[in-house]
Formats: C-alpha cells, sequence, structure tokens
C-alpha cells in the first residue's frame, strides 16, 4: 500500500512540472534527471517570482557546558613580575612585563579536518542565494548521513548533496521515510510548505518518524507565518538536531532583517554551540559567517547599554572612577568578577563618567571556551555566546592542552622572555606576542600558556603556535577589555 501511495504521489508531483528549471553556475552541472524523485527541493532561488528570505548555512545541535557561577577565585596572577621563563627552544609562552614597569591592571569537533588557515574547509563556500531553481526527489543511507547532508544542502545553498543522501538510503522503510522527511523539510523552508503539509497527517500517522523531528517538520511548515524552533533539540536524532539548526539559522536571519537583535543573537550562540559540539567535523566557513552575524547583534544587544540582559545597576557618585565603581561592585558582591573594560563598553563610555550617570553592571559571569577543532574562541556571558572570532592554535607536536583554566596576568604590550636568549619587547619583530597577553593559571598554578596577538596576522585560524591561542591583535585587544582577571577558561578537543 505504501509503495503505491508513493508512485501516486510521485507521478502527481511530476505532472506538477516540479523538475529543475535551469542551471546554477555557482552549483556546477545541475543534478541529472534520472536523480530526481518525488520530494521537490528547492534551494532559496527565485520562488514563486520571489527571492527565498532565509539564509543558510548549517549545524548541529548540541548540549553545551552551562556556566551557572563562578566562585570567587581570588588574584590568581599574583605579582605581575612573577611570570615564568619559556621552556624550550621555540616556545610561545608566557611574557614578562615590559622592563617600562608599566603596571598591569588586575580586573582590567568525529571527522578530524586537516589543519590551514583557508576559510573554505571541505569544499563549502557561504555564496550568496543561487538565482536557478532546484529540486529533489525521494530517497532512493543511515539518517545520520541525511541529516549532516541537510545542513550542508543548507550551507551551500543546494539540494544536489541532500538529492544524493537520500537516493542512496537503502536501510529499512523507516529510515527511508526519514530521508523523504528530510526533503519535505527543505520543500517547507524554502517556500513551498504545502508539499510538507499535504502529507502531515501521514507523517503523524506511520509511526516512522521520531516526535522530535515531526516538531521540526512541523516548524518548518508553519514557519514563514509563525518563524519559531522548538525547544526540544533532539540530540541523541542526528535528523532532529540538523532540522533545528537550519530553523536556528532562519529565525536569526528573520529576527536581524526585523532589527529583533537579542533573538538573533541568542539564535545564532545556540546555533554556533551545537556546530561545534556536533558529532561532524566543524564547517569553519560557516561559523565564520555566524560569527560576524553574531558580533553584530551582540554590538545592539549584550554590548549595548538598552540591552535586555541580567543586570544590576549603579548611579555615578561625585568623584567615582570606573575602577573604584569596580571596586565596590565586587564588594559588595562576593564571587563576582568584573573589569572596567567591561564596565566602560556596555554602557558606551569612555574613561570619563559623570555624577549622576547610570551604570548598568553584567552579572553573569564572563567566560570563554575554545574549540580547537574548529579552531574558534568563543567570549561567553553565562552560557550565552557575545563574541566570537577564529584563532591560531598549537602546531602538531605542541597542541594546546585541553582542560579548564582561569585568567591570571593581563599585560598590555607585553615583552618576550626566552630562557638563554635576550628578552624581546614590545613591537620587535621577532617578538610572537603582539599587543595583548592573557595568561593561564590551572589548579592556581600559573601555566605556560594563554591568549595573546601576533607579529603575524596570516597564520590566524590555522595551527601555527606553541600551544598558546594566537588572535588578531584587534580581537584580542578587545577581549583583554572584556575579560577580568579570575575568569573560567574551557578548552575543547
Amino acid at each position: 500500500m505504501r509503495g503505491i501511495l508513493l508512485i501516486t504521489v510521485a507521478v502527481i508531483l511530476i505532472v506538477l512540472g516540479l523538475r529543475s528549471s535551469g542551471d546554477d553556475p555557482q552549483e556546477g552541472p545541475p543534478v541529472p534527471e534520472e536523480g530526481l524523485s518525488n520530494a521537490t527541493l528547492d534551494p532559496r532561488g527565485p520562488l514563486n517570482g520571489h527571492e527565498a528570505a532565509i539564509a543558510a548555512p548549517e549545524v548541529p545541535d548540541l548540549d553545551p557546558a552551562i556556566l551557572e557561577e563562578v566562585a570567587d577565585q581570588g588574584d590568581p596572577a599574583g605579582p605581575a613580575q612573577e611570570l615564568p621563563f619559556v621552556m624550550g627552544e621555540d616556545p610561545e609562552l608566557a611574557p614578562v612585563p615590559d622592563q617600562g614597569g608599566q603596571p598591569v591592571e588586575p580586573w582590567s569537533s568525529q571527522n578530524v579536518r586537516p589543519s590551514g588557515d583557508d576559510l573554505e574547509d571541505d569544499g563549502i563556500a557561504i555564496t550568496e542565494a543561487s538565482a536557478g531553481r532546484y529540486q529533489l526527489g525521494a530517497p532512493g543511507g543511515e539518517s545520520g548521513t541525511v541529516a549532516r547532508a541537510l545542513l550542508e544542502a543548507w550551507i551551500e545553498q543546494s539540494p544536489a548533496k541532500l538529492q544524493v543522501a537520500m537516493d542512496g538510503e537503502h536501510g529499512s522503510q523507516a529510515a527511508q521515510d526519514q530521508a523523504r522527511a528530510a526533503g519535505m523539510f527543505w520543500q517547507a523552508m524554502v517556500g513551498r510548505p504545502e508539499l510538507a503539509e499535504a502529507e502531515w497527517e501521514q507523517w503523524v500517522a506511520s509511526g516512522s518518524l521520531t516526535p522530535a523531528q515531526l516538531e521540526m517538520l512541523r516548524a518548518a511548515i508553519d514557519f514563514d507565518v509563525a518563524p519559531s524552533v522548538p525547544e526540544n533539540a533532539g540530540r541523541r536524532d542526528p535528523l532532529a538536531r540538523s532540522m533545528r539548526m537550519v530553523l536556528l539559522d532562519a529565525a536569526a536571519n528573520r529576527m536581524q532583517d526585523s532589527s529583533k537583535h537579542q533573538q538573533s543573537a541568542e539564535y545564532l550562540s545556540e546555533l554556533m554551540l551545537s556546530e561545534i559540539n556536533a558529532p561532524w567535523k566543524p564547517h569553519r566557513a560557516a561559523l565564520i559567517a555566524w560569527a560576524q552575524r553574531l558580533n553584530s547583534a551582540q554590538t545592539l544587544h549584550r554590548l549595548h547599554p538598552t540591552g535586555d540582559w541580567p543586570a544590576l545597576t549603579h548611579r555615578v557618585a561625585p568623584n567615582e572612577s570606573l575602577e573604584l565603581i569596580r571596586k565596590r561592585i565586587v564588594q559588595s558582591n562576593p564571587g563576582m568578577l568584573m573589569c572596567t573594560g567591561l564596565i566602560a563598553r556596555v554602557n558606551r563610555v569612555g574613561q570619563y563618567i559623570h555624577a549622576g550617570d547610570v551604570l548598568r553592571i553584567p552579572t553573569q559571569p564572563a567566560n570563554m571556551l575554545v574549540d580547537l577543532d574548529a579552531r574558534m574562541a568563543f567570549y561567553r556571558h553565562g552560557s550565552e555566546i557575545v563574541r566570537a572570532w577564529d584563532v591560531g592554535i598549537g602546531k602538531e607536536g605542541k597542541d594546546t592542552p585541553v582542560g579548564t583554566y582561569t585568567v591570571g596576568d593581563k599585560l598590555k604590550e607585553p615583552a618576550w622572555m626566552r630562557r638563554g636568549k635576550p628578552s624581546l619587547p614590545y613591537g620587535h619583530p621577532e617578538n610572537l606576542l603582539g599587543s595583548r597577553w592573557l595568561g593561564w593559571y590551572q589548579d592556581g598554578v600559573k601555566t605556560d600558556y594563554g591568549f595573546h596577538g601576533t607579529n603575524d596576522e596570516a597564520g590566524v585560524g590555522g595551527r601555527v603556535s606553541s600551544g598558546c591561542i594566537r588572535m588578531r591583535n584587534t580581537d584580542v585587544e578587545e577581549l583583554f577589555d572584556l575579560l577580568p582577571a579570575g575568569a573560567m577558561v574551557i578548552v575543547q578537543p
């Protein structure tokens, strides 16, 4: 009976003329007619005379580590002069303070991708929506294969990979139904929800889709009218996870277009955390594109005084400075970590403040998450990403160590000292440390690792360091201002 139904649907769709109507030079050769079956996919080119409104990336869903509170770390750094010497011949370890005696402000992813600097790993490039029209047929392997193909098709704005995965699904009937559901989900997300709606009752009655998959498919059908992302992440369900990530990206775009910066930022944060914790290789090109969008949204949300984020308020008293305010806040809120740079940035104030000004102080703990496989660093408030940057990590044999650390020494324009060799001052062409240094402690012990700038920004994004996290100078300078001493740093593989 199911076979008769599928054949009937195929005939109907063919009669409706749901075939590819043109080639897109960005996507290479069109999908051959023989490879199409009865679940048409539209890539987000012109739909019914207008452009598709959604943007295309990909990402899986994950269970991020939630930081609920950072305990009072005291002053882990100790005296600034106690920085370690670099060990070894080519170390990139902790610096020493500039000999000028500049004071230091104490508060102031299953597939392993080869390393490289390019932003088009795995052959994936994020491009403008294609002008051609594409369609997919019915599935013709595992739901995990289809799930990954759905995400890659979304990133590339082409259903070709999804079509191949669907045609290659020769498992159980349930697996084939899930592959077909992926095609229906695609159609709904590119402006043809009626195709999935027509089969909705059959999907519900079939029992071949998980509750999470049904929830995501329903959200896709209703997306144009009521864009939303179900809370059920389907973390153990690859297809539901990939569907949800497509919804996150599309919803973030909708919110951004409506100047709803908070919702856009929150969706993008979830999207990026899902990608780096997925069981497949992270797509750096997509992550970098999402990071740009997130950074833009957060500039108008978490790093803006009118943003809707957890905060306490402080009215500036006569003769108060940012430093004095910081000290009073920390004294009144034991365990809270704060730096003057963060207060200044979120309130859009400079060095000078005035009596009567009302300042908002973020109450969620600032922390860092570094994902080595993705070569990305994420500055967060609680579990929400506020800033994201691509970074350089340790080269082979000098790998950046995985673990949990706290921020210690924070140095501006650091000199670099190597054992048995002369110190290299800031600005020296061989000083690798760039314009800032934020050292790491582990279990109260100073380590030889940290965040720092670079004298060669071309290496950022690759495996280039001796274990430290190398950043562009503009990025590390922003991080230096935002991240307080004592803040947690999580480095994951």
